[in-house]
């Protein structure tokens, strides 16, 4: 029986053959926790900066584009928001040669 099968009418009667503890996504699963436990002492820092760090950078853009709505031009002040956001990313400060 393939996955997505669909009955339209009628009983069906299927026999497992296997316990599913050796399927696709088991296997995906294992390989990114493989993944995850090989992470270097560089990239456990990186997450340990940018858990704090990312709630903080929304609040600032959010402060900015709403500043910018109260005192000026919405639209500049909204681009400054994004620009504050893109510049803070985390992401962003990765080193290019990995």
């Amino acid at each position: 029986m393939p996955a997505g099968a669909v009955n339209g009418s009628g009983t069906l009667l299927v026999q497992a053959r296997a316990d599913g503890h050796n399927n696709s996504l088991t296997q995906i699963v294992a390989l990114v926790e493989q993944a995850h436990a090989k992470k270097g002492e560089r990239a456990r820092l990186a997450d340990r900066i940018a858990r704090p760090l990312v709630p903080i950078v929304l609040i600032a853009g959010t402060a900015v584009a709403l500043f910018g709505i109260i005192v000026g031009d919405p639209a500049t002040w909204t681009e400054r928001a994004l620009v504050v956001l893109v510049a803070a990313s985390p992401a962003r400060w990765r080193s290019p040669c990995r």
